[in-house]
């Protein structure tokens, strides 16, 4: 299929539903009060006239509104746990003496590649991406201009309008805005198909493409062709990886059916109760501060007209004050801050969050005071997060062996590789993290 035509709603209207979920996810991920709060003020979530926490309108004044970056520490601990130790890549008929010299060279050749585009690293970013938005895709680039091999390139869920057939990407369309001055947002087009990827440039408005233009034409595509046609045996060159399947929340979109979900998917009412809780702990905390109440006579009057009161001062001058008042002077006031209160019910709901996305609350450290374990007892108590690593890497492994396959074969096609055979496929070892 081509490059959508002019004039077409962006994103497609089967997918806005899609993306309204993923733009949820994506705004936890990020940590930034301001987007979540643009995400969720155009929600309803309940009956009441406020909503959730960050639906909230603040009509007056802009109260302290605090978010706790739970959601970003639990896409970052996903990817610890997959990546935190490099797994093994093995093209396995290297292995053995009897191994041939051309298996040989393909597994050297790959391990050169790991360590050349920092594998490790790009790993730890697409998973960190992965959990947080959902999936991830492992984009396979090249471009001579910067490095003299393939890259591997990843791109968050919520930038891509796929396509899948039974759970499979079968093409996808990658997006991304160059600019947006308020009346006219210029989107770059990004699409893989089997075997070529095509390239756009639109002028339109926030909900339409609008006319395609020229990719010369601005700076950031100027270079890029319309059409690149992929070398011989690549195919598809990009992969989708899933955070965890099925989502829950998209299960009735058969287009969608493909798509992977968040940690903290279901999770996300708690995720703003959390940041509630911590708002109205530092709002106990605020308005607990001492204040002093003094009578009017106590008071100078300053400069600009207005009243104060002078805290150093030693001396007062004598007031002509009524005797059965006498006794008035300054009186110190102080509200009780309800720390005990509010640490227990962060905690809670830290711990029932946790839970719900599949990890055991020692695991971020909860429940753990006066604990010196052996390995099996600290397995036996980390169980949940165990079982929920390895069902991420079961999700990881087939798309990252065809990654690494693809960068395998764009090194010989593209960069003209000798010795290695593209056919072979790399094998992904995990490691014990």
């Amino acid at each position: 299929m081509p490059l959508p035509p002019d004039g077409q709603p962006w994103p497609p209207p089967a997918w806005r539903p899609v993306l309204e979920v993923l733009s949820e996810w994506a705004a936890w991920y990020s940590g930034d009060p301001q987007q979540i709060a643009e995400v969720h003020a155009s929600r309803v979530y309940t009956p009441t006239p406020k909503g959730r926490f960050w639906a909230q309108e603040v009509r007056e004044e802009r109260r302290v509104m605090l978010h706790v970056p739970l959601a970003s520490d639990m896409a970052a601990v996903s990817a610890d746990l997959l990546f935190s130790e490099p797994p093994k890549l093995v093209i396995p008929e290297a292995q053995g003496e009897r191994a041939s010299s051309e298996a040989k060279a393909t597994q050297e050749r790959l391990d050169e590649l790991a360590e050349r585009i920092g594998l490790h690293n790009r790993l730890m970013e697409a998973a960190e991406q992965c959990a947080g938005v959902g999936g991830v895709y492992l984009r396979v680039v090249w471009d001579r201009e910067a490095a003299d091999h393939p890259l591997l390139a990843p791109v968050p869920g919520d930038t891509a309008i796929p396509e899948f057939r039974w759970g499979e990407l079968q093409a996808v369309t990658f997006w991304r805005v160059l600019e947006d001055d308020g009346r006219v947002v210029i989107r770059h087009l990004e699409r893989h198909e089997p075997g070529r990827i095509l390239h756009g440039l639109y002028a339109g408005t926030h909900d339409q493409l609008g006319r395609r233009m020229p990719l010369s034409e601005h700076a950031q595509t100027a270079d890029l062709p319309a059409e690149i046609v992929l070398p011989e045996g690549v195919g598809l060159a990009v992969r989708y990886v899933p955070n965890m399947r099925p989502a829950r929340r998209l299960r009735r979109l058969p287009h969608a059916a493909g798509l992977g979900q968040a940690d903290y998917a279901g999770a996300e009412g708690l995720l703003d109760a959390l940041d509630e809780v911590y708002t109205s702990w530092v709002r106990d905390i605020r308005l607990a501060r001492a204040r002093i109440i003094v009578p009017k006579e106590f008071l100078e009057r300053a400069e600009d007209g207005s009243l104060r009161f002078d805290v150093e001062q030693e001396v007062f001058v004598g007031l002509d004050m009524d005797p059965a008042t006498a006794q008035q002077g300054p009186t110190l006031n102080q509200f009780a801050i309800r720390t005990e209160e509010h640490e227990r019910a962060a905690l809670h709901l830290i711990e029932r969050i946790i839970t719900a996305a599949g990890y055991s609350p020692q695991t971020f450290g909860l429940h753990i005071e006066g604990r010196a374990e052996s390995g099996t007892a600290l397995r036996i108590r980390e169980r949940r997060t165990f079982v929920t690593q390895a069902r991420k890497q079961r999700y990881w492994t087939a798309p990252l062996e065809e990654a690494l396959q693809l960068l395998l074969a764009v090194d010989r096609a593209v960069f003209g590789r000798p010795g290695i055979n593209p056919n072979l496929r790399p094998k992904v070892i995990w490691e014990d993290s």
